[in-house]
């Protein structure tokens, strides 16, 4: 439980699925990602996070011919759904 408590203190978390959410197989290219976080949130909440997310299974980062992709990981989809689940069911 603590590493989800101390994952969702941290506001960049859910940003990040909700962008990533927005795309094709939660897969965005990294000037896409910047660009669509940026209508609502910060660069930063995202830098702040993405370590711990990359950590935990649930973001994977893909250099491949100079371009860089951002992705949710089948672990980081589950989590995702299961917050808008929890999210539901508090309403």
């Amino acid at each position: 439980m603590e590493v989800l408590k101390t994952l969702l203190n941290k506001r960049g978390v859910y940003n990040t699925f909700q962008v990533l959410s927005l795309f094709d197989n939660f897969r965005a290219g990294k000037y896409t990602f910047y660009k669509k976080l940026n209508e609502f949130s910060y660069y930063n909440s995202f830098l702040r996070i993405k370590d711990d997310l990359i950590k935990n299974g649930l973001l994977n980062v893909d250099n491949h011919n100079k371009s860089c992709f951002y992705e949710l990981t089948s672990k980081g989809k589950e989590v995702f759904f299961l917050l808008k689940k929890l999210d539901k069911l508090l309403e």
